[in-house]
């Protein structure tokens, strides 16, 4: 039993020691935010997308560098747009055809519009090759 207890530790530190696999799609989006009609804040938006399964991470950069991750399930994503929420209420999306973003909350009043870059991962191999025979 104490043998299987230490290998544990050394399972957990060779976790640690492998790379954050990479988001499929990461998007990176300048956006000016109004309340009411009214200038209130200028920021970056991140996120980091994964395909399968459909999740992605959402940071913000306010001049002191990406903070305050957050995690969601996508709505939906397709050729043209990926929609964070869409629920009536709170309306969030990037535009893929033409790099706008837009959020919009409609019980605060609050509208978010900016312009934003994609980056995708290179693609996964389907099959993996063997390696060559030794000689």
């Amino acid at each position: 039993m104490f043998k299987y207890l230490m290998a544990i530790p050394a399972a957990l530190a060779l976790l640690a020691t492998m790379p954050a696999q990479a988001s499929d799609i990461t998007v990176i989006c300048n956006v000016q935010q109004t309340t009411d009609g009214k200038p209130q804040a200028s920021f970056k938006r991140r996120y980091e997308i994964d395909l399968e399964p459909r999740y992605f991470k959402t940071s913000v950069d306010t001049g002191k560098g990406f903070l305050g991750e957050q995690e969601g399930f996508p709505q939906d994503i397709n050729a043209s747009r990926i929609v964070f929420v869409d629920d009536g209420e709170i309306m969030q999306y990037y535009d893929r055809s033409n790099g706008e973003y837009f959020y919009q909350d409609i019980s605060a009043n609050i509208e978010a519009t900016g312009t934003c870059t994609e980056k995708t991962a290179p693609s996964k191999p389907d099959t993996v090759k063997p390696l060559p025979a030794r000689e």
